[in-house]
């Protein structure tokens, strides 16, 4: 899996349907409800009635074993539940239908996407992952929609009266999702073309190589879905002591490489053909290797405690207990905790559906999506203000222990809540903590999907255009399907007819 779990953890808090000690529906009620599995059609495959202990996972796990069961196993199936994540991870972590697993890949319907975090999104939102082509997974919600007239009635009627009018009007629905599949084909490709035409666009106005934009969107996945660093127990005495590892592993090597060079001059001297004498050359270049990693790691940690080499290995055992490090190595943690769910929140926001199209959807989707992002901030919100809290909190130890911090330091200032979310250049989060940032790495340039607004207008773009592409490719199959199926019916028709009329002549 790529998504970690406290991630995770996150995202099952924003579900009911993730914790399966909830009950969403009254006791008053033996049946809680149903499950449905409909295709990409919306067609219904399958009805589960829900019992009185409301939804459990081990609903969608039967219906992924019947679902294959009925396919051949050459076939790879594209499963979509609210909290796919969770049930994901379930899966891998107790082996739950191992021999399933390789047929199956997951992803969450684009309404509910904006209940999960975003390193969750980058890794199960359809749009994200071009083989899902433009399917929104959404058909459930819609059943839902058509089923609703039956609510009423249902609620009043005993067990076998409630599934024979559920089954009624699930076969007329069933009917006119048959009558209107053609259609529903033909506006799906039409959708999928204009998005193509506006996806190429915007590549070609922004031109830039696809090939930088690949390279873009795989340092963002790389770098969103990472786990940032845990604010550790004692975490400035261990840094230390990792240092001091270093600094005896960097000896070691030096004074392996000295004897290593002299041994090679040695034998140069007497005997220059010597086959020893490549083994030792080979021996001496990974010998510079492993110092040139080590000299490297060695830099970068003396640079995140603001050390710069000046101090040495008695220097080092002396401040193994000082609070002003550990405090400063645990307020960077939190830091980078901290901005990282609000640059995911950035992202997460400024996020919109496009060509969603349905009856159920109205007011206008631009006005449903902002409804929609709203309320899955509002969750996300208490999250990201107990990370600023704990910040503070190592702050203030600094500021405390301010007299062991080294020469040159800058007071970090505290952060308030206000204009926190707004994620303003000009913010507070960017200005005093630049002692927090040092942690972040070197003085490169920001990333281009994080710094340049044209590199992000042309992910999205191409993320677009490769879901498109994969739209129609999927759609030509599945009209090359229907034209079979439809010549194979005429013929069972034309068939039955001739039966019938010589039927009908041998009766006369």
């Amino acid at each position: 899996m790529v998504v970690i779990n406290d991630v995770i953890d996150r995202c099952e808090d924003s579900y009911l349907a993730a914790k399966d000690y909830r009950i969403k529906i009254t006791k008053e009620f033996s049946d809680k409800g149903l499950i449905v599995l409909v295709c990409r059609h919306d067609c219904v495959l399958w009805f589960i009635n829900m019992g009185p202990n409301g939804e459990k996972r081990y609903f969608m796990l039967a219906m992924m074993q019947r679902l294959l069961r009925e396919l051949p196993e050459s076939f790879t199936v594209g499963f979509f539940y609210d909290v796919i994540c969770a049930l994901h991870r379930e899966m891998e972590r107790w082996q739950l239908l191992p021999h399933c697993l390789p047929r199956l890949k997951f992803a969450t319907p684009v309404f509910h996407s904006y209940g999960h975090q975003w390193p969750c999104q980058l890794s199960y939102h359809p749009y994200k992952n071009p083989e899902f082509g433009r399917t929104d997974g959404e058909g459930c919600e819609r059943e839902w929609n058509l089923l609703n007239g039956v609510i009423p009635t249902c609620r009043i009627s005993g067990f076998y009266r409630r599934l024979f009018v559920i089954n009624t009007k699930q076969a007329y629905i069933d009917g006119q999702n048959l009558r209107k599949l053609a259609s529903r084909q033909k506006r799906r490709f039409d959708d999928a073309v204009a998005k193509l035409d506006e996806a190429e666009g915007a590549l070609d106005r922004l031109g830039i190589p696809i090939d930088e934009i690949q390279t873009a969107w795989a340092e963002q996945l790389s770098t969103q879905q990472a786990e940032p660093p845990l604010p550790e127990k004692d975490a400035g005495m261990k840094t230390i002591e990792s240092i001091l590892n270093l600094l005896r592993t960097r000896t070691t090597l030096r004074r392996q490489i000295t004897l290593t060079s002299s041994q090679q001059a040695s034998i140069l001297l007497h005997d220059p053909s010597s086959p020893d004498c490549v083994e030792l050359l080979d021996r001496l270049d990974q010998l510079r290797s492993s110092l040139e990693r080590v000299e490297s790691q060695l830099a970068k940690k003396e640079y995140d405690l603001l050390l710069h080499g000046k101090m040495t290995r008695g220097d080092l055992e002396k401040i193994k207990s000082s609070q002003w490090y550990d405090a400063l190595v645990r307020a960077r943690a939190h830091y980078q905790r901290l901005v990282a769910a609000l640059i995911g929140r950035k992202f997460t926001i400024t996020q919109r559906i496009e060509d969603y199209r349905s009856h159920i959807l109205e007011p206008p989707i631009d006005h449903k999506a902002r409804i929609h992002e709203a309320k899955a901030d509002k969750k996300r919100q208490p999250a990201v203000v107990r990370c600023l809290d704990q910040l503070n909190k190592e702050i203030e130890r600094m500021l405390d222990a301010w007299d062991d911090a080294p020469r040159g330091a800058i007071r970090p200032e505290k952060l308030d809540r206000k204009g926190l979310f707004s994620l303003d250049v000009d913010g507070a989060i960017w200005k005093g903590l630049h002692i927090l940032e040092a942690g972040l790495g070197d003085n490169r340039a920001p990333p281009r999907w994080l710094a340049d607004e044209n590199m992000r207008v042309a992910i999205i773009a191409y993320l677009d255009w490769k879901g498109c592409h994969a739209e129609l490719d999927i759609i030509k199959r599945e009209v090359a399907n229907m034209h079979v199926w439809y010549a194979e019916e005429h013929d069972a028709i034309q068939t039955a007819i001739h039966e019938a009329g010589m039927h009908s002549n041998d009766t006369c």
